[in-house]
């Protein structure tokens, strides 16, 4: 991580002060400004809160001055990442601030969501997605949207199988890891940390 203390001016070579205004770092000499680090920067004091600049102790999660949340936990694997990241630096699971979450809120009241956690494409059967259901209930059968990271729109998929620890199912629920086939998928209808909903 970024030391600020070894931090200087490319303007001016003075060093860069801690304190941020407006997520920017501006060389008291010169005057030139620099975009702040959307990480929690490390000093040799602590940890820098991105939301109010109060140095916290190493070991904190969160910002005993503000409250806000030091780092962002994946919800796959549990690593601890840096806020302002996108994807999660140990299993790659999308992690950051989320347009697929309005675009799901968009079409009503969802009652099905599934986080897609790995995709493999099988020639002539379709593509199979491995997937925690985070709210609801599939059946096969079902129709699902799917969304992208950093996409508005949606495709539209039939779940054509389900399954679970090897066996076949007709259902599954809220909390379970399952595996969906879907036949009328191609080998790029879907991509880790795709939000399926219905």
């Amino acid at each position: 991580m970024t030391q600020l203390e070894k931090m200087h001016c490319q303007g001016c070579g003075a060093p860069l002060p801690l304190k941020r205004k407006n997520g920017r770092l501006q060389c008291e000499f010169c005057g030139m400004t620099y975009l702040a680090s959307a990480e929690p920067v490390r000093t040799g004091e602590g940890v820098i809160c991105q939301q109010c600049d109060f140095i916290n102790p190493t070991t904190a999660q969160f910002c005993v001055s503000c409250g806000e949340a030091l780092y962002r936990t994946c919800p796959i694997c549990d690593a601890k990442n840096e806020r302002g990241i996108n994807y999660c630096s140990v299993c790659g699971v999308l992690i950051g601030e989320d347009i697929r979450q309005d675009a799901a809120d968009q079409l009503g009241s969802v009652k099905l969501r599934l986080l897609a956690q790995n995709v493999f494409y099988l020639p002539g059967c379709g593509t199979v997605v491995t997937a925690i259901i985070e709210l609801g209930e599939l059946k096969k059968g079902d129709t699902l949207h799917c969304s992208h990271a950093g996409s508005i729109g949606t495709k539209k998929f039939t779940v054509s199988s389900i399954e679970k620890a090897r066996k076949i199912i007709t259902k599954a629920s809220a909390g379970e890891t399952i595996g969906l086939l879907f036949s009328d998928a191609g080998p790029t209808d879907f991509q880790r940390g795709d939000l399926l909903f219905n």
